[in-house]
């Protein structure tokens, strides 16, 4: 019985470490504003995930905002121009947070580090697109 007290006790502090660390890593993961967009230029989007639909990519997700569209890398890469976007929303995990987007090919749902990186990714979105309330909040609170 006090082997299997003692067993417990060191697996609930392994997982309390290790959320601690997870904690840390995703509060500290922050990035610089992108610049605005030219012609020809991409905006490299540091993931963590990506899903689309059923499938998910977090070995090796790509994600870049060009100036015609989104272009990501689940299993294959793919574009998506803005006028085929046709919502934004944002997200929660334990991983870190997100946006969804939803398009006319279906919903893409893409984890990042925290909401800094979040933010970054919104306001690298043309304003043609559109934005939930709280996507729109988010992009535009300079103050946090």
């Amino acid at each position: 019985m006090a082997a299997l007290t003692s067993a417990a006790s060191i697996l609930i502090a392994l997982a309390i470490g290790l959320l601690a660390w997870r904690l840390v890593r995703t509060n500290t993961a922050r990035a610089d504003l992108p610049p605005p967009l030219r012609e020809g230029d991409v905006f490299a989007v540091p993931v963590r995930e990506l899903r689309l639909g059923a499938s998910h990519n977090s070995l090796s997700p790509k994600l870049a905002i060009t100036t015609v569209g989104i272009r990501f890398k689940v299993f294959r890469e793919q574009e998506w121009r803005f006028d085929e976007i046709e919502r934004v929303d944002l997200f929660r995990t334990v991983l870190g947070a997100g946006i969804a987007v939803d398009g006319r090919r279906g919903g893409l749902a893409v984890t990042v580090a925290n909401r800094d990186v979040v933010r970054q990714l919104l306001r690298a979105l043309p304003p043609s697109v559109a934005l939930t309330a709280r996507a729109a909040a988010l992009r535009d609170d300079a103050a946090s």
